[in-house]
């Protein structure tokens, strides 16, 4: 009796620090990052930065920008339409492999990705400023983990019929 009483506790323990947890992670994604960027969306600045930082390398075809990125290629291809419109990227066809589009950025789009990136690390050191280092780091390893260990739960526990895993 008393054991199966404490295993009860344990489990509204657990169940209340999942549920805080993942409410707490919930605010983040509520915060309007994009609002402090000039006139781009944050799913716009994720895909220009991944281009500025892989042009170094040369080309960047869509299928591995969905891939850095962790969005499907239809979604990063509708996103890339906005910014092409706007002047922001040019997509052309891959001359070693006709079958893919390399992406880049103008020269427009690199000086807006760097005006955000300037803000996002103005931003950074601000907010990390009135944190404690050591606990920081602590919780980015703690954070790493706690994905990995996710990760890793959700392939066991995977839906096997589902299709569609392209971005992984």
């Amino acid at each position: 009796m008393l054991n199966n009483q404490m295993r009860t506790e344990v489990n509204i323990e657990v169940d209340e620090l999942y549920r805080e947890f993942f409410q707490t992670i919930h605010q983040f994604r509520k915060l309007n990052m994009a609002s402090m960027m000039p006139d781009v969306s944050q799913s716009e600045f994720v895909i220009m930065n991944v281009i500025r930082d892989k042009s170094s390398e040369g080309k960047v075809v869509i299928s591995e920008l969905a891939c850095r990125c962790k969005l499907h290629s239809s979604a990063v291809s509708r996103t890339l339409h906005g910014l092409e419109e706007r002047g922001y990227v040019e997509r052309h066809i891959d001359k070693d492999d006709r079958r893919n589009i390399c992406v880049e950025l103008t020269e427009e789009g690199k000086r807006t990705v760097e005006e955000c990136r300037q803000i996002m690390q103005d931003f950074g050191r601000t907010v990390l400023n009135h944190m404690n280092v050591r606990d920081m780091e602590r919780l980015i390893t703690y954070m790493n983990r706690l994905y990995s260990v996710a990760e890793k739960e959700i392939e066991t526990r995977k839906w096997k019929g589902r299709k569609g895993k392209e971005h992984e």
